[in-house]
């Protein structure tokens, strides 16, 4: 009884052990489900708990699964109401843990002992922790007799406190609901600590009140950073400003390692963003990666992003959704793209207020580019049929490397979709360019060919386009 029980959860790892899946409700009695556990001969290192499993649980069942739990490398928890207790007594119990993941979490505990301070004291127990995912929702409600945890000022900046003693960790994501921006106070120097003593690589914090001070602990921080991300952090200007001037400086005490910069929805406006654009134009640094969607970007950034793309050689993947752009901002991209950038190879431009003026200037940009990967238009409604039909145009004739292309169904109307969805996807899965270069000879003709198998319209667009060496 116990091997049928627990079959269905458990998954072979490649190291070995087991990993147990709690993602679907149970069937049979959860006494028959702990006793199963209890009796696994099999070692368990990884645990993933859903809310679909734990939902109609009641708290001691949920109490005698978690006693299961012991010696994990990794525990995740999603959707889940759960008290903090429990979640400390497995840390406890795993003090080898490299990976937390509470995702989208109700934590509650008991208003009459220190369950908290527990929580806290486990999490500075991990010497080997490496990843720890903390998202936490606002949405629920804590049982009679329960509180929500982290409601008071300062849980989170003890939490970050909690996290800065573990050397080994190197990613670090932590998200509050927007309703606990007021609440979700954490000190810059706190952040300055968990960067100065852990090995912190990739920071993500989500709906936290960031300054410029905090930035600047980051900066001053976080030389090992290689992808930072501050999304809804109202850093503004300001903390724009103190990035830019470090990623220009590109001394070996600031951000020297960054690769990632995402800061959506912070207020940024054109002064901003000019910053930024300018350090990445004549400053030494190597971001690849630059996300600035959902700010308060307008046409005269285009220039900047414009000026960035001329003479930047490292960047590979340009966000700027969500911004008024518009068709002077976004024209000013494209002849970039056409003259002089052969790196970019995502460009996000979803909801810019765009019209078939762009959609014209980047088929002129698709004639000459030969790095872009993706393009997405997406949610540009004034984008119709015509726009479309210039692109694919571009892409029939000229450009043999865009392989994705994403535009609202609306837009299409009128188009040969199948045409359109051809050569991307010669372009995505035969590499099309290399496929018609002049020095392939009749056998890798037939062999890149025969990679079509039974895609009769790719077979047949080839045996076009080259038919002295099919015959």
């Amino acid at each position: 009884m116990s091997s049928s029980l627990l079959s269905q959860c458990l998954v072979p790892m490649d190291n070995g052990d087991m990993e147990l899946l709690l993602d679907v409700k149970p069937t049979g009695s959860i006494s028959d489900f702990v006793e199963a556990l209890d009796n696994c001969t099999q070692r368990i290192s990884a645990v993933h708990v859903h809310r679909i499993f734990m939902k109609e649980l009641k708290a001691e069942e949920q109490a005698a699964i978690f006693d299961c739990f012991h010696n994990l490398n990794e525990i995740s928890i999603s959707f889940v109401t759960i008290p903090m207790a429990l979640v400390a007594k497995v840390i406890l119990r795993s003090q080898q843990l490299q990976k937390i993941s509470l995702d989208r979490v109700v934590l509650i505990s008991d208003p009459s002992n220190a369950q908290d301070d527990v929580f806290f004291s486990a999490l500075q127990g991990l010497d080997s922790l490496e990843d720890f995912h903390f998202a936490l929702s606002t949405t629920g409600t804590a049982p009679e007799g329960q509180k929500l945890s982290f409601q008071a000022d300062h849980e989170l900046d003890t939490l970050f406190q909690s996290l800065s003693g573990i050397q080994a960790l190197k990613k670090v994501f932590v998200s509050v609901g927007p309703n606990t921006v007021g609440r979700a106070n954490v000190r810059p120097q706190t952040l300055e600590a968990l960067l100065s003593n852990a090995s912190v690589e990739d920071l993500a914090l989500v709906n936290f009140p960031l300054h410029t001070q905090h930035c600047q602990a980051i900066v001053e921080a976080g030389s090992q950073l290689e992808s930072l991300s501050l999304l809804n952090a109202e850093c503004g200007n300001d903390g724009a400003t103190v990035l830019a001037n470090a990623l220009q400086q590109h001394e070996e005490t600031q951000l020297t390692n960054l690769r990632k910069l995402c800061l959506p929805g912070n207020n940024i406006t054109n002064a901003g963003g000019a910053r930024l654009a300018k350090a990445l134009t004549t400053g030494q640094s190597k971001l690849e990666v630059l996300d600035l969607h959902a700010n308060q970007l307008t046409k005269a950034f285009g220039s900047d992003l414009a000026a960035l793309l001329e003479q930047n050689t490292s960047l590979r993947f340009l966000d700027v959704s969500n911004n008024k752009l518009g068709d002077k901002g976004v024209q000013a991209i494209a002849t970039a793209l056409r003259n002089h950038n052969t790196t970019l190879e995502q460009l996000n431009l979803f909801d810019t207020q765009l019209t078939n003026a762009s959609c014209h200037a980047f088929a002129g940009a698709l004639r000459n580019n030969t790095t872009l990967k993706k393009l997405n238009l997406y949610n540009n409604t004034k984008i119709d049929a015509t726009g479309v039909q210039t692109l694919a145009s571009a892409l029939e004739f000229h450009n043999y490397t865009l392989e994705r292309l994403e535009v609202t169904k609306k837009s299409v109307r009128g188009v040969d979709e199948s045409g359109l969805d051809l050569f991307l996807k010669l372009n995505r899965d035969f590499k099309r360019g290399t496929m018609l270069a002049s020095n392939l000879n009749e056998v890798e003709y037939v062999e890149g060919m025969a990679a079509a198998k039974n895609d009769v319209s790719s077979i047949f667009y080839f045996l076009q386009a080259k038919p002295s060496l099919c015959c």
